[in-house]
Parts: structure tokens; sequence; C-alpha cells
């Protein structure tokens, strides 16, 4: 997925690295920290987000960036001024972000192979 940040496009990469980012962003060091984050900014209620709530959205999704190799030349708000012009993109990027946390289930016809 891309995602177009002050004319320029970015690849988005969700995982490790981009959980890392955010958690040690918001001064947490471990991976389950990444829960008192969700809980902390009520990520269950978006129909009328906070700022708080959205400048969280625009650093996962800068995390994300990041994370895909894309140098640190934008800011949270460049994000989000992004996300709020195309509501679309910000759906993909929520369904991109939840495809990441799905284990990928092991495929029990290649084991031994």
């Amino acid at each position: 997925m891309k995602i177009k940040i002050n004319k320029k496009q970015y690849s988005v990469k969700f995982g490790v690295g981009s959980t890392r980012r955010i958690v040690e962003h918001y001064g947490y060091t471990k991976p389950s920290d990444y829960e008192k984050l969700v809980k902390k900014f009520n990520l269950e209620n978006l129909e009328d987000p906070t700022f708080a709530q959205l400048g969280f959205m625009a650093m996962l999704f800068k995390s994300a960036v990041l994370n895909a190799g894309h140098e640190d030349d934008f800011t949270t708000d460049d994000v989000l001024d992004s996300i709020t012009a195309n509501p679309e993109l910000m759906s993909g990027l929520i369904a991109e972000f939840e495809k990441s946390q799905t284990p990928a289930v092991a495929n029990p016809a290649k084991r031994g192979k």
C-alpha cells in the first residue's frame, strides 16, 4: 500500500518495526505496551476522534512509512493532512494494520519440507 504525503509517494509496512517505533515514541519499552496505548487513546471509539486519537493514528501510519525504509522527512501533521483529505486512505491503512496484527496460520502440508 502507498500513501501520498506532501506530493511524494511512500510505501507502508506495518509489523514489529512499526510497532516498536510507536511504542518507543510514547516512552514505552515492550511490544505488549502497545495495548496500553490502545486503551490510553480509546481506539475502539473513533466516531468523532479527538486530536489525541488522530495524532496517535498519524504516528502509527508514520511509523509504518519509516518501517518501510523511508527517511523521516515529514511530520505527523503532514500525515493527518493526507488522511483527512482522503477518508478511503485512512480506512485502507487501518485495514493494512489489522492484517499485520493477525498471526499467519501455518500450513500443515508444508511441515517437514
